[in-house]
């Protein structure tokens, strides 16, 4: 038995209707998917970049307003000529910091 063309017709219509809704999915969901690839790459690019300045930041030297002011005084003490015990001493630093101190700051200077 034959379908009436009127419902063929009918399926069809149905049919195509059900296809173009299934292609405006299709497209809603690739650039759905596109502006997330998106977001993820830029999250990525940011990351990489906060990373990187990250590690930059760990391997720069401290800067010089970051010494105490004590560890300045030893260096000008030895440079007027007192001697290690005395600047140690005189400014309550452990034996042998006023040797590294200057140890550190040669090994600077070269």
């Amino acid at each position: 038995p034959a379908l009436p063309i009127e419902e063929l017709r009918q399926l069809m219509e149905e049919s195509q209707i059900i296809t173009q809704n299934l292609a405006e999915n299709l497209n809603e969901k690739k650039l759905i998917s596109q502006q997330l690839l998106e977001q993820l790459d830029e999250k990525i690019n940011k990351l990489t970049w906060l990373l990187g300045r990250a590690e930059e930041g760990s391997d720069r030297p401290r800067p010089a307003e970051n010494i105490p002011n004590v560890y300045v005084r030893a260096i000008e003490l030895a440079e007027n000529g007192l001697s290690l015990p005395e600047i140690e001493q005189q400014l309550h630093l452990a034996k042998g910091e006023v040797q590294l101190l200057l140890d550190l700051k040669a090994y600077c200077l070269k």
